[in-house]
């Protein structure tokens, strides 16, 4: 651009020159003339009358143009007064550039922080001391201290101790007060002014969230957990006053017992979901909130209403057997599978297991003396589409000796079982298949005549029932999860939940089951196996990536495995994810010179070495880096001179981790244009 204005300029020069008065000579005109400017000269200075200081990409035409007076005046293609016209021209134009800038800060807008590292990027620049007069650096400095003490007491003042979220605002405050920034322009009032505000807003803040502590909502154990993470932080230890720490323990204990006692009186034993939320509870004592906060009165009265509750479930099930009813065998071995289960064993009391063992004798058996018989099946005789994993319980009418039926007892196609015998008087037995039954495939079972009763008569007769299993199903699948994949959430105690397509063997899900970092869990089923709650035994850590994976092992109840393994990640954070407020130059930007500053201007600090391994270049050039501002300003310096009318392109890909971890969500991208 300058080169093709300086040959047309040169050409209507030497026009001028050489067709001047017919017949003068050329001495005479050299006489008359008055010196003209040189061609340089008026181009650069036709540049800087150009330059719109308004315009956000001044920057590059204020430095291109310092730029081309150092080199025009190294190469002599301009008078040393010119330069020094030039430069005066130009300063002009950029001490209102800078107090363009100045003005141009917003102390109202939390992203205009990007604005004051601009400028310290600019005021690093040898054109800037070169070309800045006295006056505008001090009123520069003047106003950008006055400015950014008017920001840091804007952002004290917005945050809202009734907001949960705004815990967030505590710690990026901390983020600020580490920069050069705040070293260099924050006031002692100002300090002052941050320190009591925050103080007494996080005190605000921690009595706000204990008291917002539901004893009545089942979800509200993840505030418990919550709170012990905050405790745990800086910003509790720096702020929570012993009055603020000494009524947030009081009152989470109190709010804990009758979350406790909430909790155990919603149980019902006539529920579907009873079984469930039963299994929540015993969960629920196994985390160290129960240790920290439950009262041996409340833990004592726990014990003693499930062991109620757990009696009246039982006394139900029992008053559901009605030898007559069609449904006989099926409930009668829904019970006997539940008699397996630790919590019957734990919770069921004494009096209400020999309830039920003489209510199943009473149903099921007559007294010794003939032959013993085969009362019932589950599954019942020609009974079709039974579950791969289906149990096969075989009730007698007679208590029977348990080592008599490990040979009568044969299953075709031959199938491995675990025989568990059922009650007391060892009238039912169960067989527990050791792997999945085969699908659509017709399941003879025999007991033959080697069966002894306890009084010691064999079985009167041969007896013999069949079943068919079901066809598998397509292949399982996870269906949605809680937290979403990516999600962000300062909330470190909350369940995570798996739902599934279908029904799914719970064991293998389990064993496949992987969650980094590791923490201690439970795993309770709801939903008929289709839906897997996870609850953590402690808060989870914040600021952390936890990866939630279910193996390619885990699988439906019919046995078909999960195609692909399924993972979904989801973030702990306090700080919240980095972001990244802007570069200098601007993206998309045009004739940038060498001398420009290139900048990424992050939210908050970043881990240098993540940053800079996931950064990379359009057009790789040599270069050094610097970090400012307590890692949340990233400097690229070019080693030589950038290639001219080039496009560069630098890329920081998502994942690149901010100081506690957080991962940028998205790729990053920016570009700029060199000059020619």
């Amino acid at each position: 651009m300058v080169k093709k204005l300086l040959q047309l300029l040169v050409a209507i020069v030497l026009f001028i020159t050489f067709t001047m008065v017919p017949g003068c000579r050329q001495d005479d005109v050299s006489d008359k003339i008055p010196e003209l400017p040189s061609a340089i000269y008026t181009i650069i200075s036709a540049q800087i009358a150009g330059i719109d200081i308004s315009r956000s990409a001044s920057l590059s035409a204020l430095l291109n143009t310092a730029q081309d007076i150092t080199r025009s005046t190294s190469e002599g293609t301009i008078s040393g007064q010119e330069a020094d016209n030039l430069k005066a021209e130009l300063s002009q134009k950029f001490n209102g550039w800078v107090k363009d800038r100045v003005d141009g800060i917003d102390p109202a807008k939390p992203e205009s922080i990007k604005d004051f590292f601009d400028l310290q990027a600019v005021q690093g620049t040898s054109e800037y001391e070169e070309y800045t007069d006295p006056q505008k650096k001090q009123y520069k400095e003047e106003q950008m201290r006055d400015k950014f003490n008017e920001w840091v007491r804007n952002r004290v003042d917005e945050i809202d101790p009734t907001n949960p979220d705004d815990i967030r605002k505590f710690f990026w405050m901390q983020n600020i007060q580490a920069t050069g920034k705040y070293d260099e322009l924050a006031t002692a009032d100002t300090r002052q002014y941050k320190e009591t505000q925050m103080s007494e807003k996080f005190n605000e803040w921690v009595r706000n969230r204990v008291d917002e502590i539901d004893p009545t909502n089942p979800d509200n154990l993840k505030y418990f957990f919550w709170m012990q993470n905050i405790q745990g932080t800086e910003k509790y230890e720096e702020f929570a006053t012993p009055e603020t720490h000494d009524y947030k323990e009081n009152q989470m204990r109190q709010r804990f017992n009758d979350w406790v006692e909430n909790l155990v009186n919603g149980l019902d034993p006539n529920d579907s979901d009873f079984l469930k939320n039963l299994e929540m509870l015993r969960n629920l004592q196994l985390s160290d909130k129960y240790d920290k906060y439950i009262n041996a009165d409340t833990h004592q009265w726990k014990e003693q209403t499930l062991q109620d509750k757990m009696a009246t479930y039982v006394t139900n099930l029992l008053n559901g057997l009605h030898p007559l009813s069609p449904t006989l065998w099926a409930d009668l071995a829904m019970l006997t599978k539940f008699q397996l289960s630790d919590v019957y064993k734990e919770l069921c009391p004494s009096a209400v297991k020999q309830e039920k063992q003489a209510r199943l004798t009473g149903i099921l058996t007559r007294p010794p003396g003939p032959p013993p018989e085969v009362a019932g099946t589950y599954p019942v005789m020609g009974q079709v589409e039974v579950s791969l994993d289906q149990p096969i319980m075989i009730a007698f009418n007679q208590p029977m000796d348990p080592g008599s039926l490990a040979a009568a007892i044969e299953v075709s196609p031959a199938t491995m079982f675990t025989s568990v015998p059922m009650d007391e008087e060892n009238f039912i037995i169960v067989l527990l298949p050791r792997e999945f039954l085969a699908q659509d495939t017709a399941y003879i079972v025999t007991i033959n005549q080697a069966a002894i009763s306890l009084a010691g008569s064999s079985l009167l007769e041969t007896y013999e029932f069949s079943f068919k299993t079901k066809s598998a199903g397509a292949a399982p699948s996870v269906k949605s999860t809680m937290p979403l994949n990516g999600t962000i959430d300062n909330m470190a105690g909350q369940p995570i939940v798996i739902k599934f397509d279908q029904k799914m063997d719970t064991g293998s899900v389990e064993a496949t089951l992987s969650i980094t970092p590791k923490f201690e869990y439970g795993v309770i089923w709801d939903a008929g196996d289709t839906t897997a709650i996870i609850q953590s035994h402690v808060p989870l850590d914040v600021n952390t990536v936890y990866t939630v994976t279910v193996g390619g092992g885990a699988t439906s109840a019919d046995g078909v495995p999960i195609i692909v393994e399924h993972q979904f990640r989801f973030i702990t954070g306090i700080n919240g994810p980095p972001v990244v407020l802007g570069t200098m130059p601007d993206n998309g930007q045009s004739d940038i010179p060498f001398n420009h500053p290139i900048r990424i201007v992050f939210d908050r600090p970043m881990d240098r070495r993540s940053v800079e391994s996931m950064m990379s270049f359009s057009s790789d050039f040599e270069h050094s880096t610097r970090w400012y501002e307590a890692n949340m300003v990233l400097e690229i310096i070019p080693m030589k001179s950038l290639a001219i009318n080039t496009t560069y392109t630098i890329t920081i890909k998502a994942g690149a981790l901010s100081s506690v971890g957080l991962p940028l969500g998205d790729d990053f991208e920016f570009s700029f244009a060199t000059a020619d």
